[in-house]
């Protein structure tokens, strides 16, 4: 039965990765197909009017809105001229303007509107849209039902890529829009594999009343939460990108900024075990009992924790709402640099100097459960500073100093699996792999079966004893017609000890089979 489960379960895994790979294998033709086949010979992402960047001081970005009356044949790259958009005037701010594309030279079609800057839904950390985006943290994301396949102009700032929301993809075309696909769906396959994970991980925990019963198991449980959510918010935020769903820039804000609350909620819960850890460690050098972790307390130290990982959320979505609103653009990306180092620097600093406490003072023991405890929660503490340390690093060294789209990549796969990786290493503990496995086949938890209840124990012992009680009876009553009959040959010849021998007999006798019943009641009991 379970070989039968096994091989169930790989063809369900199997079936999930021929279907994953069919949906990337169509995604991407169609994409292809319908820039192949909704291309137009003009092209409003090939506009080179300029006017002032939404966020850069002293810099500019592209456009296809001009003054009226102006020469737009030479605003377009090689082989293309500008033609004005008939019927295109409109006024902004009481200045009028008229919008113009880019056609081949021997395009003699009608000349029609094919993108919009106005439709883009990328956060413009002012409460609404702007074409700026790195693909990633800020997606580059459209809002209208028409004009919802983003493409890249061409005009760079920072890490930033402008682009406009077009009525049809690039198609092969643009090679970056194809990098930036690839890149999302690997992302969105590595979230994939983690939530799946993470949630079989919770799943099996919170069903098997053992394994739940014990604090130590929580703290496991309380980690894996917010993994599974944040890469829950990853998969949703690159299905709308992917799909090219239109949504307001608030949806992209909310989902970016959970990934604050998942960076504080486990760098902190992570530093709350470490020192629970430590308190343990030290009560056992100083040989205190220690108390079991209750179930409680384990709630009450996640529920603060949460808490104070809520409150960096809140703090992450008003700025990326209103932050430019109030501060310049430099001033921002100061505010997000102390905003990061503060969620990860405290924590971190607490990490390891409790690793140098209990390295320097000698406070784990050479053997015992204590130690197993002990190693185990540090490893899952190191496979979480493994990953999240260089995912932390790595982008900022991108988005600040390097300008590295190669960076930024590896980054968010850093924080995507590291959730993966922790699971792993948190099924070493066996209470815990056997609760998982028997989730994940759907069995019923046997952990509390192999547990036999006092009455049955006592039951069962009784019967042992009283079997055990009744086969030493009936050996003394062997014994003793032996000895009667060895009695009644041995008086004739020895009448002056006839009292004497049958009195230490009959203490031998006696007194055996009561040392044999103690040992074995002792037996029983341990």
């Amino acid at each position: 039965t379970r070989t039968r489960q096994r091989q169930h379960l790989f063809l369900q895994f199997r079936y999930c990765f021929l279907l994953l790979v069919f949906l990337l294998v169509f995604t991407s033709t169609d994409v292809e197909a319908q820039g192949e086949e909704g291309g137009n010979s003009c092209d409003d992402s090939k506009c080179r009017a300029t006017r002032i960047h939404p966020w850069v001081d002293n810099d500019t970005e592209w456009t296809c809105y001009v003054s009226p009356g102006t020469d737009v044949r030479d605003l377009c790259p090689d082989g293309l001229e500008g033609r004005i958009i008939p019927n295109s005037l409109t006024q902004t701010d009481g200045v009028d303007f008229e919008l113009f594309t880019c056609c081949a030279l021997d395009y003699v079609g009608p000349v029609e509107q094919t993108c919009s800057d106005i439709a883009c839904s990328s956060p413009d950390w002012e409460g609404g849209g702007n074409c700026w985006g790195d693909g990633f943290q800020d997606p580059m994301t459209c809002r209208s039902a028409k004009y919802r396949f983003p493409r890249r102009t061409g005009m760079v700032s920072l890490i930033y890529d402008q682009y406009v929301c077009c009525t049809s993809p690039a198609g092969k075309s643009d090679s970056s829009m194809r990098e930036l696909f690839i890149a999302r769906i690997i992302w969105m396959a590595l979230s994939a594999i983690t939530l799946f994970s993470s949630s079989i991980f919770i799943g099996g925990i919170l069903r098997s009343p053992n394994a739940r019963s014990q604090g130590y198991n929580l703290y496991l449980v309380f980690l894996a939460i917010p993994d599974a959510l944040a890469n829950l918010m990853i998969l949703v935020r690159n299905g709308l990108t992917v799909s090219n769903t239109p949504a307001h820039p608030t949806v992209h804000v909310f989902l970016v900024s959970y990934e604050y609350f998942y960076a504080a909620s486990n760098m902190w819960l992570n530093a709350v075990i470490v020192g629970q850890i430590h308190q343990v460690l030290r009560k056992s050098k100083m040989c205190v009992k220690i108390a079991p972790l209750s179930v409680k307390t384990v709630f009450i130290q996640a529920g603060l924790t949460y808490a104070w990982a809520i409150l960096w959320f809140a703090w992450a979505f008003i700025l990326y709402s209103r932050a430019l609103v109030w501060f310049s653009l430099p001033t921002v990306v100061n505010i997000w640099i102390i905003t990061r180092a503060l969620i990860v620097g405290p924590p971190l600093l607490y990490l390891i100097g409790v690793c140098v406490h209990i390295w320097k003072y000698k406070l784990l023991p050479r053997s015992g459960r204590t130690r197993v405890l002990s190693l185990y929660f540090l490893r899952v503490v190191i496979v979480f500073l493994v990953t999240w340390v260089p995912y932390f690093v790595i982008f900022e060294i991108a988005f600040n100093v390097t300008f590295s789209r190669f960076m930024v990549y590896i980054s968010y796969y850093l924080g995507s699996i590291q959730g993966f990786l922790s699971v792993v290493v948190a099924m070493s503990k066996p209470d815990v792999k056997r609760a998982v496995y028997q989730f994940l086949c759907c069995r019923k938890p046997e952990a509390e079966s192999k547990l036999i209840p006092f009455h049955n124990w006592w039951k069962k012992k009784r019967t042992e004893l009283t079997c055990l009680t009744t086969k030493l009876a009936s050996e003394l009553n062997d014994v003793d017609s032996m000895d009667d009959t060895n009695q009644q040959s041995n008086v004739e010849s020895r009448p002056d000890h006839k009292h004497h021998e049958r009195d230490e007999r009959q203490a031998r006798v006696k007194l055996n089979p009561l040392k044999v019943i103690s040992n074995s009641l002792q037996l029983a009991r341990g």
